[in-house]
């Protein structure tokens, strides 16, 4: 490569070291790991994102695959609940119920360094299909969750009820109020000492 086709770039020196480290055990010159990190972030600016939402979004994928989640299309999981919830609306509310107790106190156990709040405000954000508007208030120990979706249906969203207050019950909080209609949910919780 002609040497006019390189630049000079300035690094904190941190990160220098950590690029040391990271090169030296994988065989790789500091110039071709550069290379492929600008290489990524290039890419990911092309799709109208950043590194930082890409690792977000990543984390989350490896979250969900170590939880058992899988992929289905949504209508399919429509057509299941309704059928299912036809058949025994009450053992499913509480299968949906348990799931979220699970999933809430692996939640804590897992980035048990964060926020459990804003950790599962973040989950439900790149989880959800079609929200239209979802918002966690807190308020010294009490909490308001709003979740609106209008394309689940009326059965969707009892489920979804269900597995939120899984999830929070979990984190310690109690519930005081919900609400729910066709794709509309309203929580109101308080942290339990």
């Amino acid at each position: 490569m002609p040497e006019k086709d390189k630049r000079l770039i300035l690094v904190r020196n941190d990160l220098l070291k950590e690029i040391a480290k990271i090169t030296a055990k994988e065989g790789k010159t500091v110039f071709a790991f550069t290379n492929e990190v600008f290489e990524q972030a290039l890419k990911a600016h092309e799709m109208q994102t950043n590194l930082s939402e890409v690792i977000e979004f990543f984390e989350f994928m490896k979250f969900q695959k170590d939880t058992g989640a899988v992929i289905i299309r949504s209508d399919m999981l429509d057509y299941m609940a309704n059928k299912l919830y036809e058949i025994d609306k009450e053992e499913l509310l509480q299968k949906w119920y348990n799931s979220g107790l699970w999933y809430g106190k692996y939640l804590s156990v897992k980035f048990s360094d964060q926020d459990p709040l804003k950790t599962f405000e973040k989950l439900i954000r790149l989880s959800a299909w079609d929200l239209t508007d979802f918002s966690v208030t807190n308020r010294e120990k009490k909490i308001r969750i709003r979740y609106v979706s209008p394309r689940l249906t009326p059965e969707n969203t009892n489920l979804y009820l269900k597995f939120l207050e899984g999830i929070l019950h979990a984190l310690n909080y109690r519930t005081l109020k919900n609400d729910c209609m066709k794709g509309m949910i309203l929580l109101e919780l308080e942290k339990q000492k």
